[in-house]
Protein backbone atom coordinates (compact mmCIF):
# COMPACT_ATOMS: atom_id res chain seq x y z
CA UNK A 1 0.00 0.00 0.00
CA UNK A 2 0.99 3.54 -1.03
CA UNK A 3 1.76 6.01 1.95
CA UNK A 4 -0.89 8.07 0.67
CA UNK A 5 -3.19 5.69 0.29
CA UNK A 6 -2.56 4.61 3.88
CA UNK A 7 -3.35 8.52 4.67
CA UNK A 8 -6.40 8.43 2.59
CA UNK A 9 -7.89 5.59 3.83
CA UNK A 10 -7.59 6.68 7.49
CA UNK A 11 -9.03 9.59 7.07
CA UNK A 12 -12.27 8.11 5.66
CA UNK A 13 -12.54 5.97 8.64
CA UNK A 14 -12.71 8.72 11.25
CA UNK A 15 -16.05 9.64 9.19
CA UNK A 16 -18.64 8.45 12.00
CA UNK A 17 -15.66 8.12 14.83
CA UNK A 18 -14.63 11.51 14.74
CA UNK A 19 -16.16 15.29 14.18
CA UNK A 20 -15.26 17.26 10.89
CA UNK A 21 -13.23 19.52 12.97
CA UNK A 22 -11.34 16.82 14.22
CA UNK A 23 -11.08 14.93 10.97
CA UNK A 24 -9.84 18.22 9.41
CA UNK A 25 -6.92 18.83 12.10
CA UNK A 26 -5.73 15.50 11.32
CA UNK A 27 -5.81 16.21 7.92
CA UNK A 28 -3.80 19.40 8.36
CA UNK A 29 -0.95 17.80 10.71
CA UNK A 30 -0.56 15.07 8.46
CA UNK A 31 -0.12 17.10 5.40
CA UNK A 32 3.74 17.31 6.03
CA UNK A 33 4.14 13.80 5.81
CA UNK A 34 2.95 14.44 1.88
CA UNK A 35 6.44 14.24 0.13
CA UNK A 36 6.48 10.56 1.72
CA UNK A 37 3.78 9.96 -0.40
CA UNK A 38 4.77 7.81 -3.10
CA UNK A 39 6.56 5.23 -0.52
CA UNK A 40 5.35 1.95 0.56
CA UNK A 41 3.73 1.82 4.20
CA UNK A 42 5.67 -0.88 4.94
CA UNK A 43 9.31 1.20 3.74
CA UNK A 44 8.47 4.53 5.50
CA UNK A 45 11.36 4.21 8.22
CA UNK A 46 11.99 6.84 11.44
CA UNK A 47 14.87 8.24 9.06
CA UNK A 48 11.74 9.58 6.77
CA UNK A 49 9.71 10.77 9.74
CA UNK A 50 13.19 12.44 11.06
CA UNK A 51 13.72 14.37 8.46
CA UNK A 52 10.01 15.50 7.86
CA UNK A 53 10.52 16.47 11.60
CA UNK A 54 13.61 18.56 11.17
CA UNK A 55 12.08 20.58 9.01
CA UNK A 56 8.92 21.06 11.02
CA UNK A 57 11.13 21.56 14.28
CA UNK A 58 13.41 24.15 12.05
CA UNK A 59 10.49 26.84 12.00
CA UNK A 60 10.19 26.27 15.72
CA UNK A 61 11.19 29.44 17.99
CA UNK A 62 13.00 27.93 21.17
CA UNK A 63 11.64 28.99 24.32
CA UNK A 64 14.16 29.93 26.92
CA UNK A 65 12.11 30.97 29.61
CA UNK A 66 8.75 28.84 29.64
CA UNK A 67 6.71 32.28 30.85
CA UNK A 68 7.04 34.08 27.42
CA UNK A 69 5.41 33.31 24.10
CA UNK A 70 7.67 32.42 20.90
CA UNK A 71 8.22 35.39 18.58
CA UNK A 72 5.80 36.13 16.22
CA UNK A 73 6.21 34.25 12.93
CA UNK A 74 7.29 30.56 15.21
CA UNK A 75 5.42 27.53 15.57
CA UNK A 76 5.19 26.95 19.60
CA UNK A 77 6.60 23.81 21.33
CA UNK A 78 2.61 22.92 21.99
CA UNK A 79 1.62 23.29 17.98
CA UNK A 80 4.72 21.16 17.37
CA UNK A 81 3.16 18.12 20.02
CA UNK A 82 0.24 18.42 18.11
CA UNK A 83 2.34 17.10 14.67
CA UNK A 84 3.51 14.63 16.83
CA UNK A 85 -0.18 13.42 18.33
CA UNK A 86 -1.67 13.49 15.19
CA UNK A 87 1.58 11.07 13.45
CA UNK A 88 0.68 8.64 16.48
CA UNK A 89 -2.71 8.06 15.88
CA UNK A 90 -2.53 7.61 12.32
CA UNK A 91 0.78 5.36 12.72
CA UNK A 92 -0.79 3.14 15.68
CA UNK A 93 -4.00 2.57 13.20
CA UNK A 94 -1.81 1.02 10.92
CA UNK A 95 -0.88 -1.20 13.58
CA UNK A 96 -4.11 -1.73 14.34
CA UNK A 97 -5.14 -2.66 10.91
CA UNK A 98 -2.46 -5.03 10.72
CA UNK A 99 -0.95 -2.48 7.77
CA UNK A 100 2.21 -2.66 9.57
CA UNK A 101 3.86 -4.80 12.06
CA UNK A 102 5.29 -1.90 14.59
CA UNK A 103 4.90 2.11 13.96
CA UNK A 104 8.14 3.70 12.95
CA UNK A 105 7.44 6.63 15.40
CA UNK A 106 7.94 4.94 18.31
CA UNK A 107 11.40 5.81 17.79
CA UNK A 108 10.90 9.28 17.23
CA UNK A 109 11.11 11.05 20.76
CA UNK A 110 8.30 12.98 21.54
CA UNK A 111 9.17 16.90 22.58
CA UNK A 112 8.95 17.99 26.33
CA UNK A 113 6.75 20.96 26.50
CA UNK A 114 7.74 23.93 28.54
CA UNK A 115 5.95 24.87 32.04
CA UNK A 116 3.00 26.95 31.17
CA UNK A 117 1.53 29.84 33.59
CA UNK A 118 -2.50 28.97 34.71
CA UNK A 119 -4.68 30.44 32.23
CA UNK A 120 -7.88 31.09 34.69
CA UNK A 121 -9.40 34.50 34.75
CA UNK A 122 -8.28 35.54 37.85
CA UNK A 123 -11.32 36.56 41.01
CA UNK A 124 -11.68 39.81 40.49
CA UNK A 125 -11.99 40.24 37.05
CA UNK A 126 -14.58 37.36 37.52
CA UNK A 127 -16.65 39.09 39.89
CA UNK A 128 -16.54 42.36 37.99
CA UNK A 129 -17.75 40.68 34.74
CA UNK A 130 -20.91 38.98 36.46
CA UNK A 131 -21.67 42.05 38.39
CA UNK A 132 -21.98 43.60 34.88
CA UNK A 133 -24.08 40.91 33.37
CA UNK A 134 -27.02 42.45 33.85
CA UNK A 135 -29.37 40.85 31.26
CA UNK A 136 -30.85 38.08 32.63
CA UNK A 137 -29.67 35.94 29.31
CA UNK A 138 -26.31 36.99 29.96
CA UNK A 139 -25.85 36.55 33.77
CA UNK A 140 -27.87 32.73 33.55
CA UNK A 141 -25.33 31.97 30.92
CA UNK A 142 -21.70 32.97 32.48
CA UNK A 143 -23.17 31.81 36.06
CA UNK A 144 -23.84 28.68 34.41
CA UNK A 145 -20.40 28.24 32.59
CA UNK A 146 -18.96 29.63 35.80
CA UNK A 147 -20.51 26.51 37.88
CA UNK A 148 -20.19 24.29 35.46
CA UNK A 149 -16.91 24.25 33.47
CA UNK A 150 -18.87 23.12 30.68
CA UNK A 151 -17.10 23.90 27.65
CA UNK A 152 -18.33 26.85 24.78
CA UNK A 153 -20.14 24.15 22.51
CA UNK A 154 -22.10 22.60 25.07
CA UNK A 155 -23.28 26.84 26.53
CA UNK A 156 -24.15 27.09 22.90
CA UNK A 157 -26.06 23.96 22.18
CA UNK A 158 -28.26 23.52 24.78
CA UNK A 159 -31.90 22.73 24.09
CA UNK A 160 -35.04 23.16 27.17
CA UNK A 161 -35.01 19.51 27.33
CA UNK A 162 -31.07 19.16 28.40
CA UNK A 163 -32.55 21.18 31.49
CA UNK A 164 -34.03 19.88 34.82
CA UNK A 165 -34.78 22.98 36.57
CA UNK A 166 -36.16 20.79 39.40
CA UNK A 167 -32.71 18.65 39.57
CA UNK A 168 -30.52 21.39 38.69
CA UNK A 169 -28.82 18.72 35.90
CA UNK A 170 -28.20 19.99 32.23
CA UNK A 171 -26.89 17.80 29.94
CA UNK A 172 -24.57 19.34 27.08
CA UNK A 173 -22.83 17.96 24.29
CA UNK A 174 -19.29 18.85 23.66
CA UNK A 175 -16.52 17.55 20.98
CA UNK A 176 -16.08 13.71 21.05
CA UNK A 177 -16.64 10.77 19.11
CA UNK A 178 -18.77 11.06 16.68
CA UNK A 179 -19.06 15.18 16.62
CA UNK A 180 -20.09 15.02 19.97
CA UNK A 181 -20.43 13.46 23.17
CA UNK A 182 -23.31 14.06 25.86
CA UNK A 183 -22.75 14.33 29.72
CA UNK A 184 -24.08 15.66 32.73
CA UNK A 185 -23.40 18.81 34.59
CA UNK A 186 -24.71 20.47 37.55
CA UNK A 187 -25.88 23.82 37.92
CA UNK A 188 -26.96 24.79 41.79
CA UNK A 189 -27.62 27.70 44.08
CA UNK A 190 -27.69 31.09 42.45
CA UNK A 191 -26.52 30.10 39.47
CA UNK A 192 -29.99 27.62 39.47
CA UNK A 193 -32.30 30.42 39.92
CA UNK A 194 -30.33 32.82 37.69
CA UNK A 195 -31.46 29.72 34.84
CA UNK A 196 -34.80 29.52 36.54
CA UNK A 197 -35.42 33.41 35.95
CA UNK A 198 -34.28 33.53 32.61
CA UNK A 199 -36.09 30.74 31.22
CA UNK A 200 -39.76 31.87 33.07
CA UNK A 201 -39.44 34.34 29.97
CA UNK A 202 -38.61 31.92 27.12
CA UNK A 203 -41.02 29.14 25.39
CA UNK A 204 -40.52 26.32 26.77
CA UNK A 205 -40.65 23.49 23.85
CA UNK A 206 -38.43 20.63 24.15
CA UNK A 207 -36.58 21.68 20.66
CA UNK A 208 -35.92 25.62 21.45
CA UNK A 209 -32.78 26.98 22.20
CA UNK A 210 -32.05 27.84 25.71
CA UNK A 211 -30.12 30.93 24.92
CA UNK A 212 -30.86 33.11 22.18
CA UNK A 213 -29.87 36.32 20.41
CA UNK A 214 -32.61 39.41 21.01
CA UNK A 215 -34.27 38.35 17.22
CA UNK A 216 -34.60 34.99 18.34
CA UNK A 217 -32.02 33.10 17.06
CA UNK A 218 -30.23 30.90 19.01
CA UNK A 219 -26.28 31.92 19.98
CA UNK A 220 -23.89 30.19 18.49
CA UNK A 221 -20.18 29.21 19.84
CA UNK A 222 -19.25 32.21 18.33
CA UNK A 223 -22.43 34.53 19.96
CA UNK A 224 -21.39 33.21 23.15
CA UNK A 225 -18.04 34.38 22.86
CA UNK A 226 -19.08 37.56 21.93
CA UNK A 227 -21.77 38.02 24.89
CA UNK A 228 -18.33 37.35 27.00
CA UNK A 229 -15.92 39.66 25.39
CA UNK A 230 -18.59 42.48 25.58
CA UNK A 231 -19.15 41.98 29.09
CA UNK A 232 -15.14 41.65 29.62
CA UNK A 233 -14.99 44.95 27.73
CA UNK A 234 -17.83 46.86 29.70
CA UNK A 235 -15.93 46.67 32.54
CA UNK A 236 -12.28 46.91 31.39
CA UNK A 237 -11.11 43.39 31.95
CA UNK A 238 -7.30 43.40 30.62
CA UNK A 239 -6.84 39.32 31.32
CA UNK A 240 -7.53 36.20 30.32
CA UNK A 241 -11.62 36.25 30.18
CA UNK A 242 -12.65 34.23 27.14
CA UNK A 243 -14.85 30.60 27.82
CA UNK A 244 -11.80 28.58 28.08
CA UNK A 245 -10.18 30.85 31.36
CA UNK A 246 -13.37 29.94 33.01
CA UNK A 247 -13.27 26.60 32.52
CA UNK A 248 -10.06 26.48 33.96
CA UNK A 249 -11.17 28.98 36.79
CA UNK A 250 -13.62 25.69 37.40
CA UNK A 251 -11.15 23.21 37.42
CA UNK A 252 -8.77 24.90 39.96
CA UNK A 253 -11.22 26.16 42.60
CA UNK A 254 -12.66 22.37 42.65
CA UNK A 255 -8.75 21.02 43.02
CA UNK A 256 -8.21 24.04 45.77
CA UNK A 257 -11.48 22.96 47.47
CA UNK A 258 -10.20 19.30 47.78
CA UNK A 259 -12.54 17.95 44.50
CA UNK A 260 -10.80 14.78 43.72
CA UNK A 261 -9.45 14.03 40.34
CA UNK A 262 -11.30 11.07 39.77
CA UNK A 263 -14.04 13.53 40.18
CA UNK A 264 -12.67 16.47 38.53
CA UNK A 265 -12.23 14.44 35.78
CA UNK A 266 -15.74 13.62 35.13
CA UNK A 267 -16.88 16.50 35.59
CA UNK A 268 -14.64 18.46 33.04
CA UNK A 269 -15.64 15.49 30.56
CA UNK A 270 -12.24 13.91 30.34
CA UNK A 271 -12.05 10.15 29.77
CA UNK A 272 -8.72 10.26 30.82
CA UNK A 273 -7.43 12.04 34.78
CA UNK A 274 -3.82 12.69 33.31
CA UNK A 275 -5.35 15.04 30.78
CA UNK A 276 -7.23 16.82 33.81
CA UNK A 277 -3.71 17.59 35.58
CA UNK A 278 -1.84 18.05 32.54
CA UNK A 279 -3.88 21.28 31.48
CA UNK A 280 -5.90 22.72 34.58
CA UNK A 281 -3.50 21.07 37.58
CA UNK A 282 -0.92 24.10 37.27
CA UNK A 283 -0.02 26.78 39.36
CA UNK A 284 2.11 29.79 40.21
CA UNK A 285 5.17 30.08 41.97
CA UNK A 286 3.19 32.13 44.47
CA UNK A 287 0.62 29.83 44.69
CA UNK A 288 2.28 26.63 45.35
CA UNK A 289 4.73 28.65 48.39
CA UNK A 290 0.69 29.11 49.71
CA UNK A 291 -0.18 25.40 49.81
CA UNK A 292 3.35 24.32 51.25
CA UNK A 293 2.73 27.01 54.05
CA UNK A 294 -0.66 26.01 54.27
CA UNK A 295 -0.13 21.56 53.97
CA UNK A 296 3.25 21.00 54.92
CA UNK A 297 3.25 21.40 58.97
CA UNK A 298 5.75 20.11 61.40
CA UNK A 299 4.24 18.27 64.11
CA UNK A 300 3.65 19.41 67.67
CA UNK A 301 7.33 19.04 69.60
CA UNK A 302 7.23 15.80 72.01
CA UNK A 303 9.13 17.71 75.44
CA UNK A 304 9.32 14.94 77.19
CA UNK A 305 11.89 13.15 74.90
Amino acid sequence: MLFADAIDEFIQAQSGVVGKITIDWYRKHLRPLAPLGAETLETVAVSHLRSVWAGLAGRTMRWENSNRPPKPGGLSPFTLDGYYRAWRTFFNWCVEQEYIARSPLKKLKRPRLPAMEPKAITESDLAKMLGAATRKRDYALLALMVVTGCRLGGAAGLRMRDVDLQTGRVWVTEKGRGGGKRRAVYVHGEALEALKDYLRERRREADDPVFVSKSGKPLTAVGVSQVIERIARRVGVTGRSNPHSIRHRFAREMLNNGCDLGALSQLMGHVDPGVTIRFYGRWADNELQEKAQRFAKLPDRDDDS
